[in-house]
């Protein structure tokens, strides 16, 4: 199957006052349709930075540096992101690539009912008018499981609670029918009850409309159901890549592992402690030249501190960034 998009080597830096930094680096990642795939990582390892720079909502201002490429086929061509001018991007970004975005509250204009913010992009894209734009989004709200859709389409953002308005961000961003949605951690600030209706909600719109979803997360316990890959990113690296079972029986990144060991496990007996990554996140002032990792990795030898490792085939389409990943694999062969 041909992969919907393809991200190969994307790179991207910020000019600061403090010096050059280097948020992302030679990210490469295939998106097929229909499929699932969990972007995973410590905050600030670069994961809302990657699918931000796809649709150019990384600002082009001096000192920005963006690299690689990202091809988009839509069905009728092919055509790099990267590449393309502020119109062009603007006919893609909320039309066929649509983004949820980590704060609703934030995110939405307050100025706004949460039905003209709905309507904007059906407007845009679709070229509908206005009668028939409220229409399609009473149905959006519906969809999207929100009560009294057609007397809430005249409220605003701030008269709903943050499930809602997290709901109300899925409609914008499903509203006309994109190939590809991206969730930037769209439960972050939602309780335990809300996140587990918003991870359903948006698993069911992806198997309905057949969408493609990249979901970005720290939590790896969320997509264990959810993900059919999972890419686990550091320090704004990708260190491993595997489809979510293989990711889960065997993970062959020391870091993977650790994240692993972090999770809560229900039949784990009391007396055992969670394993901690020990050290901190390395400095991002600096251009990655070894291994981002090897700092805080039990297992790191002299190549580690001299040499920068790519990704490595370990067989089952799973690849790893580390010297020993494939001794790493066979402790769980």
């Amino acid at each position: 199957m041909e992969p919907l998009l393809t991200v190969k080597d994307l790179s991207v830096s910020f000019n600061t006052t403090d010096g050059t930094v280097y948020a992302v680096n030679n990210i490469s990642f295939d998106l097929y349709p229909g499929e699932t795939l969990a972007l995973v990582g410590e905050s600030g390892c670069g994961k809302s930075v990657t699918t931000m720079s796809l649709l150019g909502l990384i600002p082009k201002i001096s000192g920005n540096n963006m690299s690689g490429t990202a091809v988009f086929n839509d069905g009728v061509s092919k055509k790099d992101l990267l590449k393309m001018s502020e119109e062009g991007i603007r006919k893609v970004r909320g039309g066929q690539i649509g983004f949820v975005f980590q704060d609703p509250l934030n995110s939405l204009n307050p100025v706004m009912t949460i039905g003209q913010q709905i309507a904007e992009p059906l407007m845009e894209h679709l070229k509908i008018d206005k009668n028939e734009a409220e229409r399609r989004t009473i149905e959006l709200l519906e969809r999207v499981h929100i009560p009294d859709a057609a007397d809430r389409i005249r409220i605003y953002p701030h008269e709903l609670s943050g499930g809602m308005r997290q709901r109300v961000m899925i409609a914008i961003a499903i509203s006309c029918s994109p190939k590809i949605l991206i969730a930037d951690e769209p439960t972050t600030a939602l309780d335990v009850t809300i996140q587990a209706q918003i991870v359903d909600l948006i698993e069911n719109l992806s198997k309905e409309l057949n969408l493609s979803v990249i979901w970005i997360t720290h939590d790896l316990s969320v997509v264990a159901g959810l993900a059919d890959r999972v890419l686990v990113m550091y320090a704004g690296t990708g260190i491993e890549i595997a489809q979510v079972d293989e990711l889960y029986d065997y993970p062959s990144h020391p870091y993977t592992r650790g994240l692993l060991g972090a999770l809560p496990n229900p039949d784990m007996e009391s007396s055992k402690r969670l394993i901690s990554i020990p050290g901190s996140p390395p400095d991002i002032y600096t251009a990655p030249y070894s291994c981002v990792f090897a700092s805080r990795c039990k297992f790191a030898f002299d190549l580690c501190h001299k040499e920068l490792p790519k990704l490595v085939e370990l067989g089952n389409n799973h690849q790893a960034a580390c010297f020993i990943a494939e001794q790493l694999r066979s402790e769980y062969v």
